[in-house]
């Protein structure tokens, strides 16, 4: 029971869990007091909404995740397709339920809006997730989401600047899955258009670092500035057009960096 409850779990994503609740839980500490109710509301939305769209994804994905992935609960046997389905249909009522009694007002508008992203992303005919823009785009906008959420309006600056950083790296997203996306369908971004995408990431890093100058908290251009060098590094040094590598390092530059600029913001700047 126990392992068949972890290979449930396995189907959501621990990184996007983490990604997704400290990105509710900056928006409620840079717009108001922080209160048990608002780690309540972070763990809600990491743990259950985004199970739902990340489970959904995962039963949709299970044609390309044999090439990819095939340590993945569903193409390894380790969960049926039924149990999934089961399990989805749990997350779906339990977000649904939970939407309606923490959020109110524009709040609740805002995170029913993820369910429904979702489901465009996975679920035919739409299937935003087959094409490299809409792809990459809903990815990017599904992670920032959160901040969306929890800052609203007086962080409405801050948060798209946010967003333009996160679409410079879920554009290399899928660079380790293109044989597998082939397989399904899916148009994926082909290797000799990289130079294109290295392009427009390099373009998006310098346009959030000028979004985040024109907010309250400026020192927050240090995270695209950051993953700009990074950027430059791999493709002057390292020689790494190529690489899912890429992908790797521009999270690991933004994870550190956001952190070290939020703990600057929370325990210096606002202070």
């Amino acid at each position: 029971m126990f392992r068949k409850i972890s290979s449930l779990l396995r189907l959501y994503r621990f990184d996007v869990l983490l990604l997704t609740f400290l990105a509710f839980l900056a928006g409620r500490a840079f717009t108001v007091e922080l209160s048990p109710i608002h780690l309540l509301e972070a763990l809600f939305i990491s743990l259950l909404p985004y199970n739902f769209v990340y489970t959904l994804n995962s039963i949709t994905d299970i044609t390309e995740d044999r090439t990819n992935k095939p340590w993945r609960p569903l193409p390894s046997g380790a969960v049926t397709i039924r149990e999934a389905l089961c399990w989805l249909g749990f997350l779906g009522i339990a977000s649904t339920s939970g939407i309606i009694i923490l959020f109110r007002g524009t709040e609740l508008l805002l995170a029913f809006l993820v369910l429904i992203i979702g489901a465009l992303y996975s679920v035919p005919p739409f299937e935003l997730k087959k094409h490299s823009f809409t792809s990459f785009f809903t990815t990017g906008l599904g992670l920032v989401f959160p901040l969306f959420i929890a800052g609203g309006a007086k962080l409405l600056p801050f948060s798209l600047s946010m967003f333009l950083h996160i679409l410079s790296v879920t554009i290399f997203k899928d660079i380790a899955d293109i044989r597998g996306d082939l397989e399904a369908g899916r148009n994926s971004n082909p290797r000799t258009s990289l130079p294109a995408f290295l392009v427009i990431s390099a373009l998006l890093l310098a346009a959030s670092a000028a979004g985040f100058c024109f907010t309250g908290f400026k020192i927050a251009a240090v995270i695209p500035a950051v993953n700009l060098m990074v950027l430059f590094f791999d493709v002057i040094f390292k020689k790494d057009r190529l690489s899912a590598r890429i992908y790797r390092h521009l999270i690991i530059a933004s994870a550190v960096s956001c952190l070290a600029v939020f703990f600057c913001i929370e325990f210096f700047i606002k202070r």
